[in-house]
């Protein structure tokens, strides 16, 4: 198409936006490509667009190389294939990127990413972990690439450290971290296989944690007591609001298990909560408490959306499903902000309810294992990081499980 039938299929695709409920700052961004691609088109004199020049706009305009970023985490990218979707005549609300196009691992390292894709999937790895580890990789092969390294066996220490001192800038300390553990881990892989390659050891004999923060962040009893006095529940969304954060208080649910509950995952008649866990595929079973039946009661009967939809937990206008698994992630920040509670170097999301949790069941005498249980840990370890509070700030905290009323 030329660009004055570009400039007109992107002006319908906005409008056609606004109709299915897109959110406003959704709707700017696009524009504000689309503004961007029409000037690529008309400066490269550009008379016939097709989705090979939008791929050539991103690589020049936004310099997003195809081997660096995932598509998901692309909005620009995003954009191209909505244009190309809409221009299809297909429903943009069901719009997907194919996936032999997404931007992934350079094809020089990918015989291998295959391999160590497939023993991590069948050491039971959560995709989301998969794709974080991977991830990393594609990093550090982009880097080798540039430094015309072609082949994984050739990637030296040296190399692998000036790569981590190339990144420091941009990236928080414990992105690094976990950048050199999945580098670590990759490398242990190869050594397995094969003793001639050197071992994640021999590159970093120690990994120094970066520093955490004195105190975990969370939450006592009246202050939680306090964030649920603001929620109104006399509107649809303070039903939904007030049902997610007593979830999220009760339990310590992840915010990508209280996205993707389901009326399934209710049993109602045995007052049980039951999930597959999103991060790490367990099995998770919780007792229902009588106050969170309510609150969910209240919401489905008063407040929910009357939508064709498994989900529990949904928008109240058009897309209605979340979009995400950390959707429900500010839940809790925007009545904290408006709270007289100190916040000043404290995490504000709803998974600071989860140490939350953590610390008030520590703190009510509940064994480890107990509360490893709860939280769904595979690893009493791993419920220890939660509990890393120093044993005068435990005293300051209420000896019993708040109620919530």
């Amino acid at each position: 198409m030329n660009t004055t039938e570009l400039s007109e299929l992107m002006q319908k695709l906005l409008k056609e936006m606004e109709v299915k409920g897109y959110k406003e700052e959704t709707i700017k961004s696009e524009s504000n490509t689309f503004n961007q691609l029409l000037k690529y088109c008309k400066n490269k004199k550009i008379s016939n667009y097709n989705l090979n020049i939008g791929m050539d706009f991103l690589e020049e305009h936004y310099h997003l190389s195809m081997h660096k970023i995932p598509r998901y985490r692309c909005r620009r990218l995003r954009s191209i294939y909505l244009l190309e979707w809409y221009f299809n005549g297909k429903d943009i609300t069901k719009m997907t990127i194919p996936k032999d196009n997404v931007l992934t691992t350079p094809k020089e390292f990918m015989d291998i990413i295959d391999d160590y894709k497939e023993y991590l999937i069948l050491n039971n790895y959560s995709l989301k972990t998969i794709n974080h580890k991977i991830h990393s990789l594609n990093l550090l092969f982009e880097y080798a690439l540039n430094n015309k390294v072609t082949i994984y066996q050739n990637i030296s220490k040296e190399l692998i450290y000036n790569f981590l001192n190339d990144i420091k800038e941009k990236y928080a300390d414990n992105t690094i971290y976990s950048i050199k553990y999945h580098i670590k881990n990759f490398y242990d892989y190869l050594y397995n296989l094969d003793n001639n390659f050197m071992s994640g050891k021999s590159i970093f004999p120690r990994i120094l944690k970066y520093d955490r923060e004195k105190l975990p962040s969370y939450y006592t009893k009246d202050e939680i007591k306090e964030v649920l006095s603001l929620v109104d529940t006399n509107t649809k969304i303070g039903k939904r609001d007030y049902a997610v954060l007593l979830i999220a208080i009760t339990y310590g649910l992840r915010n990508s298990d209280i996205v993707n509950l389901t009326f399934k995952n209710i049993d109602w008649t045995h007052n049980k909560i039951v999930i597959v866990q999103y991060k790490t595929k367990e099995n998770l079973e919780l007792n229902l408490t009588e106050q969170v039946k309510l609150s969910l009661i209240d919401y489905i009967k008063n407040a929910r959306p009357k939508i064709d939809s498994d989900k529990l937990f949904l928008r109240f206008r058009f897309p209605y499903e979340f979009s995400g698994n950390k959707s429900l992630y500010k839940s809790f920040a925007k009545y904290l902000v408006n709270s007289n509670i100190e916040i000043n170097g404290r995490k504000k999301g709803i998974h600071s309810l989860r140490h939350s949790c953590a610390t008030n069941l520590l703190a009510n005498n509940v064994q480890l294992p107990v509360i490893s249980g709860i939280l769904g840990h595979k690893s009493i370890e791993t419920t220890k990081k939660y509990l890393s509070i120093e044993k005068d700030q435990l005293k300051k905290i209420s000896l019993e499980v708040p109620d919530y009323e």
